[in-house]
């Protein structure tokens, strides 16, 4: 999970073409992508997290979040 536009998004290989957006589209925040890799259905997921939730994210799985 790292924000939509950054170098970590742009540089993941293998990356899943169909892409799920799940936040209003007025929204003016940093809209963050996590990549759904697991079984046959692989997709990228576009959310607008809060910092709590980014937090928990980082803690428990550091090496998977990229908070910038």
């Amino acid at each position: 999970m790292a924000p939509r536009n950054s170098d970590y998004i742009k540089d993941f290989s293998n990356k899943p073409q169909k892409m799920l957006n799940l936040y209003p589209e007025t929204y003016k925040g940093t809209i963050y992508t996590a990549m759904i890799t697991g079984g046959a259905n692989r997709l990228q997921l576009n959310f607008a997290p809060d910092n709590e939730f980014l937090q928990l994210s980082f803690k428990y799985n550091p090496r998977g979040t990229k908070i910038s």
